[in-house]
């Protein structure tokens, strides 16, 4: 007697790891399930499922069910995150018809709190009444940069200021003008960073080595001028003030050790340290 073949169906059903942490491990797993719910082995070869991601998992011949093991990333954002596969195709085991169950299963990737770094750097070297570019970058733990998710980053700084790492990028600046003095010599502007927060990041380190910016000498002119007492009586005293100007207009004081006036008649006037204007008093 010719027994012919009347169809049947065999299912094929994934499941996943239902919950992992960063870093860790989910398995997906491929099972056939007759008509009646019981498990079906595949025969003369394996069956070969292939998921929505382009993975596939092999139940291998005189076997129900395979397996499949998929490493889980590490991201730097706060909250878990959840990963999604299905069944697109299934073939072979010497089975009649196989249908895929395409439910979509899920795996929710809880934190493992990640830290990310925020470093500051400056311009090096500037011209008086220039400008200073401050720049916070974001990194992770192997040096590459970090974008902002969900909002940006504010980056505190000492003096107060801050800067705004924008949604989506992993670094912002801050420009800040550098004001002009009378005075010999560079100067040296340091600044660092005090706190940083948003963005989404499970962690933020700031890294607070200052930095600092070399502010080199454009000379100004400090003008010194002379008045006197305009009137006095014989057997009086004349003074005589010595006074320091900028090409504003304004008062300048002394640093660092007084300013000495020689008069054409040999007298001389001292401006003290920190002082605008000195007098000498000459009796008549």
């Amino acid at each position: 007697t010719v027994v012919s073949d009347v169809n049947d169906t065999t299912t094929v059903t994934l499941t996943a790891t239902p919950t992992v942490n960063e870093n860790g491990t989910i398995t997906y797993t491929a099972t056939l399930t007759g008509a009646d719910g019981k498990p079906v082995t595949a025969q003369n070869g394996p069956v070969t499922v292939t998921l929505e991601s382009g993975k596939t998992i092999t139940i291998a011949a005189g076997a129900s069910s395979g397996t499949l093991d998929v490493a889980v990333g590490n991201d730097v954002y706060q909250g878990p995150t959840t990963v999604t596969e299905s069944i697109d195709s299934a073939s072979g085991g010497n089975l009649e018809a196989i249908a895929p169950n395409t439910a979509p299963v899920s795996t929710v990737v809880s934190d493992v709190d990640d830290t990310t770094t925020v470093t500051l750097t400056a311009t090096p070297t500037v011209n008086e009444n220039g400008t200073i570019t401050y720049t916070a970058t974001l990194t992770g733990a192997d040096g590459k940069p970090v974008t902002t998710q969900n909002g940006p980053v504010t980056v505190t700084l000492e003096s107060g200021k801050t800067i705004t790492i924008a949604a989506g990028a992993s670094s912002g600046t801050l420009d800040v003008a550098v004001g002009n003095d009378v005075y010999q010599g560079p100067t040296t502007v340091t600044e660092s960073i005090d706190s940083a927060s948003g963005g989404n990041l499970e962690a933020i380190a700031p890294n607070t080595a200052p930095v600092s910016t070399v502010v080199s000498d454009v000379d100004d002119t400090t003008t010194v001028t002379l008045t006197a007492t305009p009137t006095v009586n014989e057997n009086g005293t004349i003074t005589y003030t010595a006074t320091l100007t900028g090409a504003d207009g304004k008062p300048v004081t002394t640093q660092n050790g007084p300013v000495t006036v020689t008069l054409e008649s040999g007298k001389t006037i001292t401006i003290a340290a920190g002082a605008s204007s000195g007098t000498l008093d000459v009796a008549v």
